[in-house]
């Protein structure tokens, strides 16, 4: 007697849970394929969900810190960044900023940060103090790779960034500096990040040469 199969409707219909996560992994995917921070309704649009579904999976992922948010903005989170780069690299290139990001924030009395770029774009932004908000310059991170510093355009505030080159001319971050208009001049900023910006690049490329 041959096997007898059962049909039912569980094998006909794809699990929800094979949806959940192809839904999140469309999340990530439209997180990723912009070089500045998103909102929710083009994450939602990208990914061809519904609103809701975009704002539940969103949360989860914040939750697991895949997808980072400030504010009403999302970006790529610290997990997915630890898990494709190599941390001790990550580090050294913090800690031989530091210096830089510290003198800036002196001249101008901003919140500065530095931006790890890998292929021409950025991956992910570190403030120098816990609590300053990266988004606040996405703006100009986001048009930080035309090799020049670049301002932001919110009104009210100053967002500047400049790129720092590596060894063989390679965009390897971005530093910036945030804060209101009152606090800190648009001018003097642009300035001081452009120079300081010039001064870890050319350090970068010093400590990488032989000897």
């Amino acid at each position: 007697m041959g096997k007898v199969f059962t049909l039912t409707i569980d094998t006909l219909v794809e699990p929800p849970a094979t949806r959940a996560v192809e839904r999140a992994l469309g999340i990530v995917h439209a997180v990723a394929a912009r070089a500045t921070p998103a909102r929710l309704s083009d994450i939602a649009r990208e990914a061809e969900v519904s609103k809701s579904t975009a704002h539940r999976l969103l949360r989860t992922l914040v939750a697991r810190r895949f997808v980072a948010r400030v504010g009403a903005d999302y970006s790529l989170g610290d997990r997915l960044f630890e898990l494709t780069e190599d941390q001790t690299d990550l580090d050294d290139l913090r800690q031989t900023l530091m210096p830089f990001l510290v003198e800036l924030r002196e001249r101008t009395g901003g919140a500065v940060g530095v931006a790890v770029c890998r292929n021409g774009r950025m991956v992910h932004s570190y403030p120098l103090h816990d609590g300053t908000s990266s988004a606040r310059v996405a703006d100009a991170i986001g048009r930080l790779f035309g090799g020049e510093a670049v301002q932001g355009r919110r009104d009210g505030d100053t967002d500047v960034a400049a790129p720092v080159y590596g060894p063989g001319n390679q965009l390897v971050a971005g530093i910036w500096v945030t804060g209101p208009r009152g606090v800190v001049d648009p001018a003097v900023a642009a300035a001081e990040v452009a120079r300081v910006a010039r001064l870890a690049s050319a350090h970068l490329v010093r400590r990488a040469e032989p000897g």
